[in-house]
Parts: C-alpha cells; sequence; structure tokens
C-alpha cells in the first residue's frame, strides 16, 4: 500500500467528517472542509497514478494532470465547484463583505458526492475494503 495515498484518504475522512458536523452551523467553513475532502481525493489518485500534484488547491486543474481518458477524470472534474471555497468564499471582498456560502442542500449533495467517490477510490487505489 502507498503510505502517501493512504495519508490523503485519511485526512480526505476527517474533512468530510469536519464539514458534515459544520453544515448546518457554520457553512462557509463546512465549504472549505468539502473542498479540501475534495483536493485531497484527486491527490490520492493521482499519487496513486504516480503524479506529482504539487501545492495547488484547484481541483479542475489538478485533474488536468490525469491523462486524456483516465477512468476517474470526468467524475473528479464534478467537484472543481468546490475549488472557490479554498480561498474566494473565506476572505472578505475590499468592500468588506463574504459571499454567501451555498445552502445546506447543496453542501449534503457534495459531501454525499465525495464519499461515494472516495469509497469507489479506496477499493481502486487498494486502500479500501
Amino acid at each position: 500500500m502507498n503510505p502517501v495515498v493512504e495519508g490523503y484518504f485519511r485526512a480526505l475522512d476527517e474533512d468530510l467528517a469536519a464539514a458534515r458536523l459544520l453544515m448546518g452551523s457554520v457553512p462557509r467553513a463546512s465549504a472549505f472542509h468539502l473542498q479540501q475532502a475534495a483536493e485531497k481525493l484527486v491527490k490520492a489518485i493521482l499519487s496513486a497514478e504516480a503524479i506529482h500534484a504539487g501545492a495547488g488547491h484547484n481541483i479542475g486543474q489538478l485533474v488536468a494532470l490525469l491523462p486524456g481518458g483516465h477512468e476517474w477524470k470526468a467524475d473528479l472534474v464534478e467537484l472543481d465547484y468546490l475549488s472557490q471555497f479554498a480561498t474566494t468564499f473565506r476572505y472578505p471582498s475590499e468592500a468588506g463583505t463574504l459571499k454567501p456560502a451555498p445552502g445546506k442542500d447543496r453542501l449534503e449533495e457534495f459531501a454525499n458526492l465525495i464519499a461515494t467517490l472516495s469509497d469507489d477510490a479506496k477499493s481502486w487505489c487498494g486502500t479500501g475494503p
């Protein structure tokens, strides 16, 4: 087993758990943890393929590192919407306003998608049950 891949999945599980805990009370923080979980999912798959991901947070750019036609590419690119929550939604504008976070239903939708993809990826990477 690749220890880096396993580490990404452990960290992903923690971010996903944090996102679920925060959905109802602190949705912006929940969205950030969902972005982090999605980023770690992509980086786990990249690591399993021996592709160096670097320190970037843009999910679309990370997914683009996978070769064309890669079996995970289409599923992972769906998570690119979450990239904006790494930075844009966490900081105030020049006017001091914060962008509103997505609603709880949207956050739950992404949490469920990440959980499903993560379970499948763990099996694919050989770290799951």
